[in-house]
């Protein structure tokens, strides 16, 4: 057995034990929080007076944070007073800088003395709401959700957690990604919402796009984005991105 096999051998001894550990720790809520109470609404931004929303997309995801695009107008356009926040990492960044329909970026860092200094600072906050999309938390995203100290945090599947007051109960994962953020939508409050994706542009994203197209004389054309989960910079990441909103017909 090769020294990076019996490695993968031990990490995967080893991963259950220290999220159950992990969990052990820091699933819980404190009480001057919600008290770990269950929740269950089909209106909650209304039902529980919810003003300010933190959205975790520290997975760094491109494709998902543009899924999320449609949950930020979404809820603006019925509740335009609300506050959202959004916690990104790296290169999804990009995607919301320009957001009108997002009022703080978070940077997360992998650092844990950037972390805490993180935390400390949403926690000063004070969001009514914290939601995540994650389907399995490492212990670090759990250390980070509980040291945010929001009001009530949604997570996904959640049920048999201290730290989630609201877990959004969903099964059809064999459907289209935005069906389940349509679900989201609908355990805040939103009905019949918009699932399209809403990017965008600064003036000089829009230009590059544009030059770009304009030196491609076929009118149909097949898109392939080789930096979609490699690492590179976030300037190549951004551009590669978004320069395929102009290669339509």
């Amino acid at each position: 057995m090769g020294i990076r096999e019996l490695n993968r051998k031990v990490q995967d001894f080893l991963r259950p034990k220290r999220l159950a550990f992990g969990r052990w720790i820091w699933d819980r809520k404190s009480p001057i929080e919600s008290g770990g109470l269950k929740i269950e609404s089909k209106s909650l931004i209304k039902d529980k007076n919810i003003k300010s929303i933190l959205f975790i997309r520290n997975d760094g995801k491109i494709g998902d944070m543009v899924i999320n695009t449609l949950m930020f107008r979404e809820i603006k356009k019925v509740y335009p007073e609300i506050k959202i926040g959004v916690v990104a990492r790296g290169a999804n960044k990009q995607v919301i800088i320009n957001n009108p329909y997002v009022d703080r970026i978070y940077d997360y860092s992998k650092s844990n003395g950037e972390l805490k200094k993180l935390t400390k600072e949403i926690a000063n906050e004070k969001y009514d709401l914290l939601i995540d999309f994650s389907e399995l938390l490492r212990v670090k995203q759990m250390k980070f959700i509980n040291l945010c100290r929001a009001r009530i945090n949604m997570g996904l599947n959640k049920a048999d957690w201290k730290l989630f007051d609201v877990s959004m109960k969903y099964t059809k994962m064999d459907l289209h990604i935005t069906q389940r953020y349509k679900e989201y939508l609908e355990v805040l409050g939103i009905l019949n919402a918009n699932l399209s994706y809403d990017i965008h542009l600064s003036k000089e994203e829009e230009k590059f796009g544009k030059d770009f197209r304009k030196t491609i004389k076929e009118n149909k054309l097949v898109c392939i984005n080789p930096y979609g989960n490699s690492k590179v910079s976030v300037s190549k990441r951004k551009y590669s991105n978004n320069f395929c909103l102009f290669l339509r017909e």
